[in-house]
């Protein structure tokens, strides 16, 4: 009976600690210490770890600060449209037959922010990339492949 007793404690305690640490996020502090916060924050961390690892001139400094300000305004928008989005596609769940052609629709609708945001995306890094030295690029390379490597959840990929 007393062994019974144990292994039930024992299970219950296991149990908990799982639930603990699945509840408990955790994992994001070793690959992203620093990125919470407001978009403001996140802007800033950007920049100053980008700064500080590439030695940005001013100019450089200047010119990131605005790609990554236009950047978190656009994320923001599309934040935004995320919770629309959410309560559209329950509402499609709701119904009592579901449609792929609507469904389609839903998110074809939203395309073009998410395109707007990629072509954005894209435009910026491809003129920070133009505007640094080829020692600042090599600089960024391994700054991006050290955190990778840093990041227990990315190791091997």
């Amino acid at each position: 009976m007393k062994t019974l007793i144990w292994v039930s404690v024992g299970l219950l305690a296991s149990l908990f600690l799982v639930v603990g640490f699945m509840a408990c996020d955790g994992s994001r502090t070793a690959c992203f210490r620093g990125h919470g916060g407001t978009p403001e924050e996140k802007v800033a961390w950007v920049n100053q770890w980008v700064t500080k690892k590439l030695d940005l001139n001013a100019t450089q400094q200047a010119e990131l600060t605005r790609m990554l300000t236009e950047m978190a305004d656009k994320h923001a928008a599309l934040h935004a449209m995320r919770s629309d989005f959410r309560q559209d596609f329950l509402d499609e769940l709701r119904k009592e037959q579901l449609r792929p052609e609507e469904l389609k629709q839903l998110v074809e609708s939203r395309r073009p922010a998410f395109e707007e945001m990629l072509d954005l995306a894209a435009r910026n890094l491809a003129a920070f990339h133009a505007m640094l030295t080829p020692e600042q690029r090599e600089k960024l390379v391994a700054g991006l492949e050290a955190h990778r490597e840093r990041c227990p959840w990315t190791k091997g990929e």
